[in-house]
């Protein structure tokens, strides 16, 4: 594909879904050249950078795809509006949920 294997994708989820395009799909086509994956939600019509519960997007199927590429980093990428306290506790609870749900907690 690219012949300077230094050259890298970044994915973000919510402009593939924004865009009609199956994320999984973006991400095996990028495969072993994945190294960053933008992390948030929305509701299917603006790029609103919601936290992983909130919005379409099935964020744990696509951390679990993620798991298959591990130059791959998930990055949550978030808008705190006027409550980034919020934000994080709100990141911080879908986190743990996931750990509990893969039994890692």
């Amino acid at each position: 594909m690219f012949p300077d294997p230094k050259i890298g994708f970044c994915l973000d989820i919510g402009h593939s879904q924004l865009n009609h395009l199956d994320i999984v799909e973006e991400i095996e086509f990028a495969g072993p050249r994945l190294v960053s994956c933008h992390i948030c939600n929305n509701d299917g019509k603006s790029d609103l950078h919601n936290p992983p519960e909130l919005g379409v997007i099935d964020v744990n199927m696509i951390l679990d795809k993620l798991e298959s590429y591990p130059n791959a980093v998930p990055v949550f990428e978030v808008n705190g509006r006027d409550c980034p306290e919020k934000m994080l506790g709100s990141i911080l609870s879908f986190c743990q949920q996931r750990l509990v749900r893969k039994g890692e907690m």
